[in-house]
């Protein structure tokens, strides 16, 4: 099984590492309840990631990117539309906020989505904004961005 726990430099390394998508079809995005898991892999290919994108049942405006490394260790998640999250040390973020892996708290802390991300109310754009936020280097066409 993959080691979860990553130093503080290990979690810096992957999370800024160049990715590639295996495939680079075009991406259609789930529909509500369905999750759309993609392949990355490292430029040398000796560290392999995935990219969930999960959206909502009920409420159609929540949306959750995640890039893992490793299979199973979350390196970076965007919530949209969430519960609002309190964090470990006891600040609280509002409902739409940017998990990045920490060696204290691994990805249980949470930060306001940064700037790059440029329209959260479009799942299209956001998962593209997403790629780029995690060194995709690749992005695909995506189809079905309308809520």
């Amino acid at each position: 099984m993959a080691e979860i726990n990553l130093t503080q430099q290990e979690a810096d390394k992957l999370i800024g590492m160049d990715k590639f998508l295996t495939d680079t079809t075009n991406i259609t995005l789930p529909i509500a309840g369905e999750k759309l898991t993609l392949g990355c892999f490292s430029l040398n290919k000796r560290e392999e990631f995935v990219l969930d994108c999960f959206r909502g049942t009920i409420k159609l405006s929540k949306v959750t990117h995640q890039m893992r490394a490793r299979k199973v260790v979350p390196l970076v998640r965007l919530d949209i539309d969430a519960a609002p999250h309190q964090n470990p040390d006891g600040t609280e973020v509002g409902n739409t906020y940017l998990h990045i892996y920490s060696a204290d708290y691994a990805d249980k802390y949470a930060v306001a989505v940064p700037n790059t991300f440029t329209n959260l109310a479009d799942i299209a754009q956001t998962l593209i904004d997403f790629m780029k936020y995690c060194n995709i280097k690749n992005t695909p066409q995506i189809n079905g961005g309308l809520f």
